[in-house]
């Protein structure tokens, strides 16, 4: 080392190109505050050049600016300016996704920066902090004459029209701040950022139509090539404070006829629920209304299994609150999921908690019904008509032949286990009769507490049904 030591600045630039790994440069510039010098600027130069984006993007993630500098002075720059094919996300968005605050400044302070670069749908740093809802980065970048604020994306969509979709007040209040911004742009499919304010009432974003109202650059009256007019929206659309759309009233008032005009109006989404997540087609359950339930699911656009705040569906509360008619047109869906649930209960078990044998019925002999899919705690109906002393339940049930009439939940027991411990004395006798039906069926099996249906039984001081359960063994 000592000979290079000896060497100039130029011969040592020059001997460096010669090297033909990192590692070896990584090496010759820790030597000594002469080589690093030389030697670390070469280095950033020569990772830009090789096309390879992960020390910028590396230096990005851990907030290293003064590396990201040093790397943008080397010429990674270039990825400020224009796309790169090999570096999918724009450093800016990238930033702005992923980083610091002070990750973005460092790029702002780029001359040559491009800041209205996009992604792959044309989201500008600007859409995207404004999607994401980052209102110091969105200030920032307001602050920054090249900026383009009514940039859109390829839906059409500028950031101002973001905010109202998403119902940011503060950052729709933000942009409007800023005179540069037009909130008259239409996107491609028509909306302007007050008809995005209005589909979106149901998010509480009725702040955001009044700011809007309240500014005299708005244009209530504009619209896209579909004549739809903000007003158009609102009349069709809005909901109240609960969430309750027009929709939901004509199914409260019980008019058909209402109900079928609204469903009319294209713009009317028949999906929509209030704050409660229910529903139309849900509402019509609950009314116990099976008419009109058929009159939404005769709509195309009608999902029938969207469930409410409590995870259920239409069917899931038709067998809930015990309404055979919903039950019968839900079921002559062609895409009702018999078994769908997001509480963790599936409409069969809902079915067998109540005994309603008419319902249980209607799903057994649906072709689309799998007894195999269970309750998230591995729980049947049978558990459910046991634990609830319906024998008329089970013995729909067994006579199905699509259960297994021992089957074990999550905590190890079977249905005869929750029968003698509540004291179902028919139960308890149904049970062991069918055991001895079907045979090779053991009722003396454990759960996780070590408990056995005959344990149940006696701790529950069911001596009696304890005595049938050891002799039905």
């Amino acid at each position: 080392m000592t000979g290079l030591e000896s060497l100039s600045d130029d011969v040592i630039t020059y001997l460096i190109e010669w090297f033909q790994h990192e590692k070896d440069l990584n090496s010759l510039s820790q030597t000594n505050a002469r080589f690093y010098r030389i030697v670390n600027p070469y280095l950033y130069k020569r990772h830009v050049e090789s096309r390879h984006p992960k020390a910028l993007s590396w230096s990005m993630a851990r907030e290293r600016t003064d590396t990201m500098r040093k790397l943008l002075a080397a010429g990674a720059d270039i990825m400020l300016r224009k796309p790169v094919d090999w570096m999918p996300m724009p450093p800016i968005i990238y930033a702005v996704t992923f980083c610091s605050v002070e990750v973005v400044k460092a790029i702002l302070e780029i001359d040559s920066a491009d800041l209205n670069l996009g992604d792959n749908i044309g989201n500008t740093a600007l859409c995207t902090a404004t999607s994401l809802g980052k209102a110091e980065i969105v200030k920032l970048l307001l602050d920054d004459p090249r900026v383009d604020v009514n940039a859109r994306n390829r839906p059409g969509f500028t950031a101002l029209s973001i905010a109202a979709r998403n119902a940011n007040e503060a950052l729709a209040k933000l942009l409007l701040q800023d005179s540069r911004v037009d909130p008259n742009v239409i996107a491609e499919c028509g909306d302007t950022a007050l008809i995005c304010a209005i589909k979106n009432a149901y998010y509480n974003s009725e702040g955001i139509v009044r700011m809007l109202l309240a500014d005299p650059r708005v244009e209530p009256d504009v619209c896209g090539d579909d004549g739809i007019t903000p007003l158009h929206w609102a009349v069709a659309t809005a909901a109240d404070a609960n969430g309750v759309t027009p929709l939901i009233y004509a199914l409260l008032s019980g008019k058909e006829d209402a109900i079928k005009l609204k469903l009319t109006v294209p713009e009317v989404d028949p999906n929509v629920p209030d704050l409660s997540e229910r529903t139309p087609l849900i509402y019509s359950v609950h009314l116990k209304n099976p008419d009109v339930t058929r009159i939404l699911l005769a709509d195309e656009r009608v999902n029938p299994n969207i469930t409410e705040s409590e995870g259920m569906t239409a069917l899931s509360c038709a067998c809930d609150w015990g309404v055979p008619e919903c039950v019968e047109a839900l079921l002559a869906h062609k895409d009702i999921d018999l078994q769908f649930t997001e509480s963790g209960v599936v409409p069969a078990s809902y079915a067998a908690t109540y005994g309603d044998c008419e319902i249980m019925k209607r799903l057994l002999e649906d072709p689309r019904f799998d007894a195999s899919r269970i309750d998230y705690d591995r729980g049947t109906a049978v558990h459910y008509a046991a634990m609830n002393n319906h024998e008329d339940m089970i013995k729909l049930l067994h006579e199905s032949g699509l259960f297994q009439m021992d089957s074990l939940d999550v905590h190890g027991r079977g249905p005869l286990s929750y029968a003698a411990l509540h004291g179902h004395g028919g139960v308890v006798k149904l049970l062991v009769k069918i055991s001895k039906e079907i045979g090779g069926i053991s009722w003396t099996v454990v759960d996780e507490d070590g408990a056995s249906p005959e344990t149940y039984a006696r701790k529950a001081g069911y001596e009696d049904l304890a005595a049938i359960i050891a002799g039905g063994e």
